[in-house]
């Protein structure tokens, strides 16, 4: 199999529909830098967020996330080389906690 997801599908809060999106869109194709083809699907979800550069109260240069400006991700990883490619989890029907640090719903049942 060119693809697999990381653990068993019921160890993991999104595995399932992980791989239900695998199983549907992903196209049997080589990794773009190495070549190889095997890949792993994370079943679980991160939030990627945006960050921005600006000053404090003192003038000084800070570097700190943008509120509302995130994205829940799944990350596909080449096991050749280690190339990710990051996939939007909403696009892809994938869903997780709209609130960052939210648990709810990571149950087997609910994930």
């Amino acid at each position: 199999m060119p693809w697999r997801v990381t653990d068993e599908a019921d160890t993991l809060p999104y595995a399932h529909q992980v791989q239900t999106w695998m199983e549907g869109f992903w196209k049997d194709n080589p990794c773009p830098v190495c070549n190889d083809n095997d890949w792993r699907a994370e079943g679980r979800l991160f939030f990627l967020q945006r960050v921005m550069q600006g000053e404090d109260e003192q003038g000084q240069p800070v570097t700190g996330p943008v509120p509302g400006m995130g994205r829940f991700v799944f990350p596909v990883v080449c096991l050749g080389c280690g190339h990710t490619l990051l996939v939007n989890s909403q696009i892809a029907a994938v869903q997780g906690s709209p609130i960052p640090g939210d648990l709810s719903g990571l149950g087997p049942e609910g994930g």
